[in-house]
């Protein structure tokens, strides 16, 4: 029995061994990368905040009342594209921005990339643009920025509006594992070649397939905006070091604290975050609004762009 077992350690031993240096001999594939300011595009520009360069779109009335808009994982301004020009005309100042390390801003494998810091990059960049009190819509990834903002900002956001909210409000086991995991230096190389090697403009098309009820919505130039990430250098680093982060993302306090008022919208065929989550964030808020559209996944502000504008507007005026 003995025998078998020191059998067994000195196999595992040997196969952590391969692991390590085969890391290190594979050679990591080389990429093409474009300088961040050859990528904005007319519709905004860009500034820099914490010494981080970052695109942001700043659209309508200086003095109106200012919507601001965080997109979810993976995503960017361009996921508000329909959004933006309504606030517009109806007298908004609507502003969206990318978030440390995602779509048109500068990438790293040192910065923090936690949902906590990224709550302190929405303070840090309103600050820059001389803005104290708005009303927050956030998407995903972006609903758990905004509602940590608002947890800890509450006198500075009027309204707060989530959509399809992936909010974490207890531990996730997979991310703290993954997080641990990429935290050893071969494992976190195996992955940056690993993100190099496949995750292609075709890989996220495909993927895509995941966050639109539509698939008509998923166009060769959407498939651009998400890929454009991967032309900026050290994306996949900065990708790696969100999910090494993410063991620090947790709601510290429940949502029952925000005593603004909330509009909770979902797609209805949500694949990515289900409805029943909604369902559950509701729980927490029980006095939140609440509008489920159908016929729409992941970006029912995309999909149903025209109904999601007139029930956002709706709220925001009442």
């Amino acid at each position: 029995m003995i025998n078998r077992w020191l059998k067994f350690v000195l196999l595992f031993l040997g196969l952590c061994v391969v692991v390590v240096c085969a890391s290190y001999l594979v050679p990591l594939p080389e990429q093409e990368y474009t300088d961040l300011s050859d990528l904005v595009p007319s519709t905004g520009h860009l500034i820099t905040v914490q010494g981080i360069r970052t695109f942001v779109e700043d659209v309508g009335p200086r003095d109106g009342e200012v919507v601001l808009l965080i997109h979810g994982f993976g995503g960017g301004t361009f996921n508000w594209r329909y959004t933006i020009p309504a606030l517009s005309r109806a007298g908004y100042r609507a502003i969206a921005f990318d978030l440390k390390g995602f779509h048109l801003s500068d990438k790293s494998g040192e910065e923090n990339y936690s949902l906590p810091s990224q709550a302190a990059f929405v303070s840090a960049v309103l600050d820059e643009l001389g803005i104290e009190r708005f009303n927050v819509v956030g998407h995903s990834m972006g609903a758990h920025v905004a509602a940590l903002f608002a947890l800890q900002n509450p006198d500075r956001v009027k309204k707060l509006i989530i959509v399809d909210g992936a909010i974490m409000t207890e531990d996730s086991s997979l991310l703290n594992a993954a997080g641990s995991l990429l935290s050893f230096p071969p494992i976190g190389r195996w992955a940056q070649i690993y993100l190099r090697s496949f995750l292609t403009r075709e890989e996220i098309g495909e993927r895509l397939g995941k966050f639109y009820h539509d698939r008509g919505f998923i166009t060769d130039q959407l498939i651009g905006e998400y890929a454009a990430v991967t032309r900026l250098e050290n994306w996949d680093a900065g990708l790696i070091k969100f999910v090494k982060d993410s063991r620090k993302n947790t709601l510290e306090r429940p949502l029952s604290g925000l005593a603004m008022p909330v509009l909770i919208i979902w797609g209805s065929e949500d694949e990515a975050v289900p409805v029943e989550s909604g369902n559950e964030l509701r729980a927490q808020m029980p006095s939140a609004e609440w509008t489920v559209f159908s016929n729409a996944g992941h970006v029912p502000m995309e999909e149903r762009s025209d109904a999601f504008n007139v029930r956002l507007l709706e709220f925001l005026r009442f």
